[in-house]
């Protein structure tokens, strides 16, 4: 295990420990506020990720992964209780591992992806704290690749997609935790860089998110 997915692991681990102290601590039911009396809400989640094997085009050497680490932000409206609409950025961050099964140590060849995305989220009531919830979005996508030895810079935008899953635990009216998790997909890629093009296969990344949701 590098030394990044060993930091992205502490990180994870972190933010899971802080957030189990008040779900134990507050297991009766609270006075909440329906969703759409405080329609404005800001979003921000902190995961791991797993970035499925990506091979060269055409009929490339395949291309494997570390796994890797997600933060994103959104903003959104509630239409209703079981109805949000949001606009969500953030970044996702892996590091490749090998080519056709060889290490590529010691270089360091780091993928980056920024998504822009618009997503529906449907939430399910429950009566309770937990509302599971299922949403899907689509926009764009920035994808770089920052490489040493040598250097290599390229930047690439597609399109990009995105489904999503999990539940929320409200801890008081304004606040909810979420523990859910999101599969982004994006088509092929085509990075040119220092008068070289790479061409890749589509990307698919599966993360693991713990979130914090502000209503206001």
């Amino acid at each position: 295990m590098n030394t990044f997915t060993r930091t992205a692991l502490k990180a994870a681990f972190i933010a899971l420990i802080l957030s189990a102290s008040p779900l134990l601590a507050s297991d009766g039911p609270i006075e909440s506020s329906p969703p759409d009396s405080k329609p404005a809400y800001l979003h921000a989640g902190i995961g791991l990720t797993y970035l499925q094997d990506a091979p060269f085009r055409p009929n490339g050497p395949n291309e494997t992964f570390y796994g890797g680490f997600r933060m994103d932000v959104a903003v959104g409206m509630h239409i209703d209780e079981q109805w949000s609409a949001e606009f969500e950025t953030g970044f996702l961050v892996n590091q490749l591992n090998t080519i056709n099964g060889v290490s590529v140590s010691p270089r360091e060849i780091d993928f980056y992806q920024f998504p822009f995305l618009a997503n529906v989220i449907y939430h399910i009531p429950t009566g309770t704290r937990w509302t599971p919830y299922i949403g899907v979005g689509a926009g764009g996508m920035a994808t770089m690749v920052d490489a040493t030895l040598p250097e290599y810079h390229a930047t690439d935008f597609t399109f990009a997609y995105q489904a999503q899953t999990g539940v929320n635990f409200q801890l008081n009216p304004d606040i909810t935790l979420d523990f859910g998790y999101k599969f982004l997909g994006s088509p092929n890629h085509n990075f040119t860089g220092q008068g070289v093009t790479t061409r890749t296969e589509p990307f698919y990344t599966h993360a693991f998110m713990f979130s914090f949701t502000w209503q206001f």
